[in-house]
């Protein structure tokens, strides 16, 4: 299906009516981070929906095809505590969910595991984790990796593991996962990925035991290290056609005037968008906006 843009207007940003149109791409869209954004306006001090940067070198604005990224390290550069407790609780509880977003690594020929969503699989988290491993020691070259945890004797509701070579190269990639209740669909660049483990050990379980990162496990390791931008989560399955136009233009789901006057995006002109200058807030240079939640 084909779904539409449908925003309303908020002094800040645009919140998509997500709980009462289900013909909108927004419908179940419960977190947004546009990590491309040079600040926040100042009424966003006090926001509590955006995060923490944290590490030695925290994550940096760089730029894109899309207006721009933040830049995580490889070492101590990721974002903790992104979402206030219970807004994704969803994710293990009913393990119905999609998550996409757009990067790029700095290499793809390091001998690591970078995980780009998510926390610490154990016999007691209950935690969704996106990972790219390329261990030797695993046996599992340039595969995607992804499971949603029960914290049950460390069975998982789903355990994901994509054929090797998934991503054999430091370009820009659109990756989304759709997961409905015992197995999981990978998608890079609109594509499905041939999966060589899509099986469940259990029912789902929640709550969440802590909340997720973007570029690191919850205790800081495995850290990304490469380019993110546009970090989109439902709680819906997305069908193939929303996740081509994603991969299209991640900007589709906003078509409010409000979002010129704040990115300077013209709606329907995805790769030239170019960011109006905002002043710094508290928050860094990204922000989520909170959906409905």
């Amino acid at each position: 299906m084909i779904r539409t843009s449908n925003w309303t207007s908020q002094p800040w940003l645009s919140v998509p009516l997500a709980e009462s149109n289900p013909n909108s791409i927004g419908y179940g869209l419960k977190s947004a981070w546009l990590m491309n954004a040079i600040g926040a306006p100042p009424n966003l001090a006090s926001n509590n929906y955006r995060g923490v940067m944290t590490g030695t070198t925290k994550p940096l604005p760089t730029g894109s095809p899309y207006g721009g990224a933040l830049t995580f390290n490889g070492s101590t550069a990721y974002i903790v505590g992104v979402v206030p407790a219970g807004q994704l609780d969803f994710l293990v509880s009913t393990a119905v969910f999609t998550i996409a977003m757009r990067f790029r690594f700095a290499t793809v020929s390091a001998d690591a595991l970078y995980v780009l969503f998510g926390g610490d699989a154990s016999t007691t988290n209950k935690l969704v984790t996106l990972f790219f491993e390329n261990r030797v020691s695993q046996s599992s070259p340039k595969s995607v990796k992804f499971l949603v945890a029960r914290g049950a004797g460390g069975l998982s509701t789903i355990t994901y593991t994509s054929a090797n070579n998934a991503i054999v190269d430091t370009g820009w990639h659109h990756l989304a996962v759709t997961a409905n209740v015992s197995s999981a669909i990978v998608y890079v660049d609109g594509i499905p990925l041939t999966a060589v483990t899509n099986t469940s050990s259990g029912a789902p379980s929640g709550p969440l035991t802590s909340l997720p990162n973007i570029g690191a496990t919850i205790t800081g390791t495995f850290p990304f290290n490469g380019d993110i931008e546009h970090m989109y989560i439902w709680n819906r399955v997305l069908d193939n056609d929303e996740i081509l136009g994603l991969c299209a233009d991640p900007y589709q789901i906003f078509a409010s005037p409000v979002l010129p006057q704040i990115f300077g995006y013209v709606p329907g002109v995805g790769g030239l968008y170019s960011p109006a200058t905002l002043s710094l807030g508290s928050g860094g240079p990204f922000f989520q906006t909170p959906v409905n939640g």
